[in-house]
């Protein structure tokens, strides 16, 4: 949460090196999940964010199917609520969808109002995604209000970035920059930190939305924070992310040469991912820059 990704994927990897299934099956009726879905749905996280989506993607399929060995619903509930999450923001809003209706019928029918408001505010996001934004900002604007409710702050930031984004998308940038500043305000009141540098992106992204030709100056110094950032935490895909915004921004404003030395190195950086929305729109920007 506090974004020391190295240190947290080392000790994820060393519990499910420790995790025995056999023997510690009866861990989800004792801490209300199982350990071993615990940490492999962490993991994910962890792995997407360092720049392993390939490694994170079969890691999160590990989860899944371990929680439906184990037969327990709330372990079942965890591993979609953070299978939702992966979709959200890995950016592939099909995954997204999936995984939160999945979680939504299995919370009615088991009455989890925690993870019923999480899947809420994960399928909105996925719907003003798929070209209905006004329809998924008003399904996200349930969410949020019903997991603070429930004392949970856990999630607060990134819950309150998917409503700014759909707010964007339905044409109301200057709701969605106020959103992101509750988001910000989130951040630094919880220590939630793993989202802190997405959150400078869409703030330079929504800044180049503005009407008028937008605030580019103020953009262009959104992008850059949330680029140290993503390098301060090692996250890789948050900095590609990121870079890939800035380049488009230089790209914009006829500094190709500057948008391909920032970009260039990004993306030579990774090893695997080619087919996630992320490194596709890194590809297709270097393709525009040549």
């Amino acid at each position: 949460m506090t974004g020391e990704l190295p240190a947290a994927r080392e000790h994820l990897e060393q519990a499910i090196a420790l995790y025995d299934p056999e023997r510690h099956c009866s861990t989800a009726f004792t801490f209300g999940q199982d350990l071993g879905v615990a940490v492999l749905s962490h993991l994910v996280w962890v792995l997407w964010l360092l720049g392993y989506p390939d490694q994170a993607s079969r890691r999160q399929a590990e989860a899944l199917a371990l929680a439906r060995r184990v037969g327990h619903k709330n372990t079942l509930g965890f591993a979609l609520m953070y299978s939702a999450m992966a979709g959200a923001y890995g950016h592939n809003a099909g995954v997204a969808a999936e995984h939160s209706a999945s979680l939504l019928e299995l919370a009615r029918e088991q009455k989890f109002d925690l993870w019923r408001a999480g899947a809420t505010v994960v399928k909105g996001w996925a719907t003003a995604r798929q070209g209905h934004g006004a329809v998924g900002t008003a399904a996200i604007e349930r969410g949020p209000a019903e997991w603070t409710g429930s004392g949970a702050e856990w999630m607060r930031p990134f819950f309150l970035s998917l409503l700014a984004d759909a707010c964007a998308l339905s044409g109301d940038v200057l709701r969605a920059l106020g959103e992101l500043d509750e988001a910000i305000a989130a951040v630094e009141r919880t220590g939630q930190r793993w989202p802190d540098a997405e959150l400078h992106r869409l703030r330079g992204q929504f800044l180049t939305a503005l009407p008028d030709c937008g605030r580019p100056g103020e953009a262009s110094a959104a992008f850059q924070s949330a680029i140290q950032i993503a390098r301060r935490q090692s996250a890789k895909s948050w900095e590609l992310r990121a870079a890939t915004s800035l380049a488009r921004l230089w790209r914009d404003e006829g500094k190709h040469a500057d948008a391909c030395n920032l970009l260039v190195p990004v993306y030579a950086w990774f090893t695997e991912g080619f087919e996630t929305p992320d490194l596709k729109e890194a590809k297709a920007m270097l393709d525009t820059l040549k």
